[in-house]
C-alpha cells in the first residue's frame, strides 16, 4: 500500500504495509478509521453506480440507500463528471 494517510491535518510518510497501517490506527478513533475507508471507496463507489444505472440518479440513489438530494451533494462534493460536464 502506497496510499498517504493523514494524521491531525497532516500528511505522514506513505503507507507500505498492512502493519504500518494497523500501526496507525491502533491509536487512532474508530470513527478516523471509518473515514478514512469511505474516503477511499465512495467516488469509485458512486461512479460506478451512476455508469451502471446510466446516470440515473433515482436509480443510483436508490441502489447506494441515499436520497436523489444527498446523491446529488455527493456528486457536486467529488466533481463528478457526468456527460462531458463537472456537476
Amino acid at each position: 500500500m502506497t496510499e498517504r494517510i493523514k494524521k491531525q491535518n497532516k500528511l505522514v510518510k506513505p503507507v507500505k504495509t498492512i502493519e504500518e497501517l494497523e500501526e496507525f490506527f491502533l491509536h487512532e478513533k474508530e470513527e478516523t478509521l471509518n473515514k478514512f475507508l469511505l474516503g477511499l471507496i465512495e467516488r469509485p463507489l458512486l461512479e460506478n453506480v451512476l455508469r451502471k444505472t446510466k446516470e440515473n440518479q433515482t436509480k443510483a440513489a436508490k441502489i447506494l440507500g441515499i436520497s436523489r438530494s444527498n446523491l446529488n451533494a455527493k456528486i457536486r462534493k467529488f466533481k463528478i463528471k457526468r456527460e462531458g460536464k463537472i456537476r
